[in-house]
């Protein structure tokens, strides 16, 4: 095993295997190609090219947090941030949650999480610039250490999903999520019976097109501080060159 990443002046191995064992071990693995892994350096941290190269992507908390092959939802990040100022082609989806929440690495803003029950796009760095701290030193934190049950999504009585979803539709092949019905469901209920297995992708595309994301700031207490997408100018029209 080789390591590129540094925390703390060490290498990253301990670290990264500390943090996977946190809430691992890592299931469903499939490893990433020396190819991908070499395409995204330089565009995401160390730390993760080092997991990729020694662990693969796979599922932690039993399948609540998937970390996804690179590139693998690159065409739901175009369509969620096409025309966005802050979050343009320097995004970069590396996992997503069971009921399709997206963690994504952004080259200016680190971290960036979407909740897609509440169309809510959150981006910490880019309010708060004091939080930011070494991109491998992230990866731990933000990533392998994100407590998976911040993936889980709660029905209308406030219940987490996770587990009676996983009894009633077992396990999720790779690149499926336990999706909404419809995806874009204004005032459906969520709950168990309202959902299916389906594939990440093809209901992300049904949910970003038939919704509006805002952008928050969830620390400062700030929500829908605009909608994502093009600045549109006095007219209602993105500016020149955006459309």
């Amino acid at each position: 095993m080789s390591y590129r990443s540094e925390i703390d002046g060490q290498s990253g191995e301990q670290a990264i295997a500390r943090a996977l064992k946190e809430h691992g071990p890592l299931t469903n693995t499939q490893p990433v190609s020396e190819d991908v892994i070499r395409m995204y350096e330089g565009r995401v941290p160390n730390a993760l090219l080092d997991v990729w190269d020694n662990y693969g992507i796979g599922d932690l908390g039993e399948g609540r947090l998937r970390l996804c092959m690179p590139g693998a939802l690159r065409s739901a990040a175009q369509s969620l941030f096409r025309g966005d100022p802050e979050f343009t082609s320097d995004v970069h989806i590396v996992a997503y949650g069971a009921f399709g929440d997206l963690v994504i690495w952004s080259e200016r803003h680190q971290f960036v999480f979407v909740s897609m029950v509440l169309s809510s796009v959150e981006a910490p760095i880019l309010f708060n610039e004091g939080l930011r701290v070494s991109d491998d030193q992230a990866v731990i934190n933000d990533l392998l250490l994100l407590h998976p049950q911040a993936m889980d999504t709660t029905d209308d009585a406030g219940q987490p999903m996770f587990a009676d979803a996983l009894e009633k539709y077992d396990k999720l092949p790779l690149m499926h999520i336990y999706g909404m019905q419809p995806a874009a469901s204004f005032g459906r209920p969520i709950n168990v019976a309202n959902l299916a297995v389906v594939e990440a992708e093809d209901w992300l595309q049904e949910k970003l097109a038939g919704s509006t994301f805002s952008l928050d700031d969830v620390a400062g207490g700030r929500f829908g501080v605009r909608d994502i997408g093009p600045v549109l100018d006095d007219s209602g029209q993105p500016p020149a060159g955006d459309q």
